[in-house]
């Protein structure tokens, strides 16, 4: 089925952006471009997943608009 490729970027994505966290919270190197960007980053990562879902009919149009406007 071809949203198991979607699930695997998914989950690495989601995975690094974690690790990143943690690593840049343990070792203090927090910048102002990092907590602005990385809220951005993960409203992306998050629209992309929808819209893979949205693709395979898994989720609703509203669904992805209720998250892109909060």
């Amino acid at each position: 089925h071809l949203l198991v490729p979607f699930l695997i970027v998914f989950a690495i994505g989601s995975f690094t952006d974690f690790l990143d966290g943690k690593i840049a919270r343990k070792k203090g190197i927090v910048t102002v471009f990092g907590q602005l960007a990385d809220p951005v980053a993960d409203k992306i990562l998050t629209t992309a997943a929808l819209l893979a879902f949205m693709q395979f009919d898994l989720c609703n149009v509203w669904i992805i608009m209720i998250v892109l406007l909060r």
